[in-house]
Formats: structure tokens, C-alpha cells, sequence
């Protein structure tokens, strides 16, 4: 089935292809028992990357990365597409932002963040690199890092990082420690 992501959520083991398919299965029976949410991606088809992250309010989310090509191979980050995972009725449904949350899309763990619990970050944005599986042949080529504002799809690139090559990551600081460290 291709299956590019996995996530165990509410009992329910959820499985995701490359063209957008949404799956769960229920592991807890004698028997394994699969269901199809979508087949594909229903809404929005586009070339680009499809990504799954659970939201902080609960929901699953599909996300979808719209990408331009350039004849050099530069790939630029044009616009990103929310919809919900609605398992009851079996569809996607599509999401107009994220209001005062954040969305983390990469190479490495996608992750939506509150801005209340990280209030550096502006809310209603998609803070992103690059996710080319062959980013070591390009890796002289531009890179595609930048933050979209979800309310108007305008594109802020972040300076050129010092290294090009392997792909950023992105990593989550862990709140309790930094607030230890800083009382002492």
C-alpha cells in the first residue's frame, strides 16, 4: 500500500500513503481490521509533499506542501493546505489556518505547536525546509527555508544557513528544562 507515515492515536493505529490515502486499523481485536477514510488526497492535488501531524486540540491534520519547479531543480515552497481527518464521515475536510498555531515541516517529525506555549513564534504560520529525499545531488542548489503566513500565503525566507547539506532538521526545545535552567 505505500504507506509513508504512521501514527497510533485514540486505539487506532493510522496509516497514510504517498498520494494522500488516509487508513486506520484496529489492532485491539483477534483480527485486524482496516478502514479507508480517503483513498487519495480529494481536495487539492498538487506536486508537492503531503504530511500528517497531530494536531495539539486533538485532530489529526493532513497537510499539504504546493511546491514550484524551476528548470534548475530550485524547488520553492508556493502554498500550504490544511484539511482535518474526519474519521465519522470518512472524509477530509478542508481547514482555513491554523489561527494561534504553528506548523513545523521538514525532513525531520512535522509538529503544530501553540504559539501560547511558544509565544515567539507568529501565529497562523508554516515554518519550513526543505524535504527533497535527494537533497545530497543538489546540495549546491538553493535552498527552500522560509516561514508562509497563512492568512495571506506571502513567503518570508530565512537567511542562508552556514551548512547546505544534509537537510535541516527541526528540533523542539523542552519547556521544563529551559524554565529550570533559567530559575537558577
Amino acid at each position: 500500500e505505500n504507506y509513508e507515515q504512521c501514527i497510533h492515536m485514540d486505539g487506532l493505529l493510522y496509516a497514510f500513503t504517498e498520494n494522500g490515502g488516509v487508513y486506520t486499523f484496529d489492532l485491539t481485536g483477534s483480527t485486524f481490521t482496516r478502514n479507508i477514510i480517503a483513498d487519495e488526497l480529494q481536495n487539492y492535488k498538487t506536486d508537492g509533499y503531503t504530511y500528517f501531524v497531530q494536531a495539539p486540540w486533538g485532530d489529526l491534520l493532513q497537510v499539504c506542501r504546493a511546491l514550484d519547479f524551476t528548470p534548475e531543480v530550485f524547488i520553492k515552497t508556493k502554498k500550504v493546505l490544511f484539511y482535518k481527518v474526519d474519521v465519522a464521515a470518512k472524509e477530509l475536510v478542508e481547514m482555513n489556518g491554523l489561527h494561534d498555531h504553528v506548523l513545523f515541516l521538514g525532513r525531520s517529525q512535522s509538529q503544530c505547536l501553540s504559539t501560547e506555549e511558544y509565544p515567539q513564534l507568529k501565529p497562523n504560520r508554516v515554518y519550513f525546509t526543505d524535504d527533497m529525499t535527494y537533497i545530497s545531488k543538489y546540495k549546491n542548489n538553493d535552498r527552500d527555508i522560509g516561514i508562509l503566513n497563512l492568512e495571506n500565503d506571502n513567503r518570508e525566507d530565512v537567511p542562508k544557513l552556514w551548512c547546505n547539506w544534509p537537510n535541516p532538521i527541526w528540533m523542539t526545545p523542552n519547556l521544563t528544562r529551559i524554565n529550570m535552567a533559567l530559575d537558577k
